[in-house]
């Protein structure tokens, strides 16, 4: 396998890049979809991160064809708060086993995290701590209420190429399992 890292530039790459997911996902009943306009915002860089900080998108192919995303960020206003050198990745995807594309991006994000001077690689962070943070690790098979779902490969692919990852794992909040209050407003949201 022979995967190359190549930029979101065209509109056509931007479809690929949202479209990817659904193909990762397509045999997981719990997983929602992100919604077009709101991805598309990011890919676009019109999202309000860009306002403060900067950030890029990449494809990874293998033959031309599609077998992972991740996001790649710099948060200038975060980095000047906190004292940090850090970027953050994000947008993680990867098909089922294919752990040698999952360590060609991280190695791609780690190069592109230092190329601009950072010595710290956070994550999975979507950007701004508006968007998703971490990774599903439990309750696959149930709906997820909180966080959007992330399958179990895609958080094994990730734990296999660095144990020094610095990350906020997720687990998110599966309705059966939450407070009785967070299922009640549960419930009434169903209503509407």
């Amino acid at each position: 396998m022979s995967v190359s890292i190549q930029p979101v530039c065209t509109r056509t790459d931007k479809r690929a890049f949202y479209k990817f997911a659904f193909r990762v996902y397509k045999d997981d009943p719990n997983w929602v979809p992100h919604l077009w306009p709101q991805r598309k915002n990011y890919l676009d860089k019109k999202a309000a991160f860009f306002i403060y900080g900067e950030g890029d998108f990449w494809l990874a192919k293998d033959g031309g064809k599609v077998v992972g995303t991740i996001g790649t960020a710099i948060d200038h206003s975060r980095n000047r708060d906190m004292n940090w050198k850090a970027a953050s990745f994000g947008f993680f995807e990867v098909l089922p086993d294919l752990y040698d594309v999952a360590k060609t991006m991280w190695d791609f994000a780690c190069s592109w995290s230092r190329e601009r001077g950072m010595t710290e690689l956070i994550g999975p962070y979507s950007f701004s701590s508006n968007d998703e943070q971490g990774f599903l690790v439990s309750g696959f098979d149930q709906p997820v209420s909180v966080m959007l779902d992330t399958t179990r490969h895609t958080t094994l692919s990730l734990r296999s190429v660095t144990a020094s990852i610095k990350a906020s794992w997720g687990t998110g909040w599966p309705i059966a399992t939450t407070s009785h209050k967070l299922t009640l407003i549960s419930k009434r949201l169903r209503m509407y």
